[in-house]
């Protein structure tokens, strides 16, 4: 999270804050003398601000059992509140997907497949047309719903229906997701307050610096070419600083220029606290940013290495010939 985005969902849960706990007296639990007591109040206030007897008739400054205390209240608000601000506290991550099973009719596009990935790496996924490597990297990030088998982040199985681990992830897939009549801006500017993003114009604008398209803000996403939208579909998924991103295909359609500028980004992206999980053809790119390798064939993983553990000869031979199956 950038300094800026921290700073703004700082001022938001202070506003929150405010909200929730005005200053002054307590709404509830104050004594006559006006001050808090533990285990003491009603909970009810008068207009007066003062305490009056509960509905079922409890005398003022009774007991009431199962009331939390101001404190404890205040912790699990704050915990809410903090959610709601985007102020999220990132850690270590870890992916991993336990014996996966996808199928498209009688066609098994993913075939029991397990990989685990840490954070501060960069995960390739290798493999020939039809290998599944599509299909893997829907799963991972909740597009699509497996038949069998589970998706662990940090321990925990997530799904696609958790908002919240869809707030986490960030996907390029082969549709752009822009809608073409809208500008670019415009496209940034909703997905940004679809994620709640704080700052959505200046968070749009750092993104299309980072993928190098200020110059296209004020065009429509329909004049723009393919390697143009990709770039702007890199910038989308950018705009929520995901912890997990997953790139299909992302240097389809970019010039060697715009290629080697998303390759140098991508590595600058490199912390503890993200991952980034890559499907490409481009194995010269793709071993170039990898801290690990899988290869996929006919929805089987027939390799899971360390990237010093792989020569690019050996891959163009787990590569050679046909697959069947969905992508």
């Amino acid at each position: 999270m950038r300094p800026r985005d921290r700073k703004a969902g700082r001022r938001r849960l202070r506003d929150a804050q405010d909200r929730a706990f005005p200053r002054g007296p307590p709404a509830y639990g104050t004594s006559a003398a006006g001050g808090w007591r533990p285990g003491h109040g009603t909970g009810v206030t008068g207009a007066g601000g003062g305490d009056r007897a509960d509905p079922q008739g409890a005398p003022r400054g009774a007991p009431v059992r199962g009331l939390r205390s101001p404190q404890r209240l205040r912790r699990t608000v704050l915990r809410a509140l903090r959610r709601s601000a985007g102020t999220r506290r990132r850690r270590f991550l870890t992916l991993a997907a336990r014996n996966l099973v996808c199928s498209y009719g009688p066609t098994r596009a993913l075939d029991g497949v397990d990989l685990e990935v840490a954070g501060d790496s960069i995960l390739a996924v290798f493999g020939p047309n039809g290998a599944g490597k599509t299909t893997l990297l829907k799963a991972l990030s909740g597009e699509r719903k497996p038949d069998a088998g589970r998706v662990v982040a940090n321990g925990k199985a997530v799904t696609g229906s958790d908002p919240a681990w869809r707030g986490r992830v960030g996907l390029v897939s082969h549709r752009t997701g822009l809608y073409m009549k809208l500008t670019v801006m415009e496209n940034l500017l909703f997905f940004a307050s679809l994620h709640a993003v704080a700052g959505p114009a200046d968070a749009a604008s750092a993104a299309l610096a980072a993928v190098g398209g200020r110059e296209l803000a004020g065009t429509r996403a329909e004049a723009l070419s393919r390697g143009q939208r990709q770039r702007i579909a890199l910038a989308r998924a950018l705009l929520h600083d995901p912890d997990i991103l997953f790139l299909d295909e992302p240097f389809s359609g970019l010039d060697p220029s715009g290629a080697d500028a998303l390759a140098t980004m991508l590595g600058a992206r490199r912390s503890p606290e993200r991952i980034i999980v890559l499907v490409t053809h481009d194995l010269r790119r793709g071993l170039g940013l990898a801290d690990r390798v899988v290869v996929l064939r006919r929805g089987r993983k027939v390799l899971d290495a360390a990237r010093a553990e792989c020569e690019p000869k050996a891959l163009l031979e787990l590569f050679t010939g046909d697959a069947r199956g969905h992508a």
